[in-house]
């Protein structure tokens, strides 16, 4: 894969989905693992803590120590350094890159909801398309109305979404502009 290519992949999987960036974040968990476990296999370190020397308790154990720096006084004189690599990579992936991943897919979700590109599945709702003057006594009439009492009102419109909500909120009674969700978009947008 070329740089450029490398950076705009990068660039896509961190403003991508929560599915997308969840999966590269858990294939570079398996990753450092898999590479720690074979660089133990091949200088022969054993991941095992104080008396544990059975074979798969090595794989449970580097998880261990992957995901636990407590647990790294623990570890044998002769794997001790190679634990405190492994403790630390996991506290930097799990710590830094987890968490950051997570407040990353939170603030878009919230930016995408201001700007009104999240779309829900409505049902037996009101359709308003357009934003003017005249929407705000509209939705008045429509939320009145006892067939359409409870009913979500979907306002489309192609101004920003943020300042008609604003607007809605100032200018509406809480109970009604709380039943208003904002699309941003044009007539003929899917």
């Amino acid at each position: 894969m070329k740089r450029h290519n490398l950076h705009i992949f990068i660039d896509r999987t961190l403003s991508g989905n929560i599915w997308r960036q969840s999966i590269v974040f858990l294939i570079l968990i398996v990753c450092s693992l898999f590479s720690f476990w074979l660089l133990g296999q091949l200088f022969g370190i054993p991941f095992h803590r104080d008396q544990e020397h059975n074979g798969y308790g090595n794989v449970w154990n580097l998880i261990y120590f992957f995901t636990d720096t407590g647990s790294l006084p623990s570890a044998t004189d002769e794997n001790r350094w190679f634990t405190y690599v492994i403790g630390f990579i996991g506290s930097v992936l799990l710590g830094g890159v987890l968490i950051s991943t997570l407040s990353n897919i939170f603030e878009r979700r919230v930016e995408q909801i201001e700007k009104g590109r999240v779309r829900y599945r409505l049902h037996e709702h009101v359709i308003i398309a357009g934003y003017n003057q005249a929407t705000l006594g509209l939705i008045r009439h429509v939320s009145k109305m006892p067939n359409y009492a409870d009913s979500p009102i979907v306002l489309l419109t192609n101004h920003d979404a943020e300042r008609v909500r604003l607007a809605l909120a100032s200018n509406l009674p809480e109970a009604v502009s709380a039943k208003v969700v904002v699309y941003h978009g044009y007539r003929g947008d899917p």
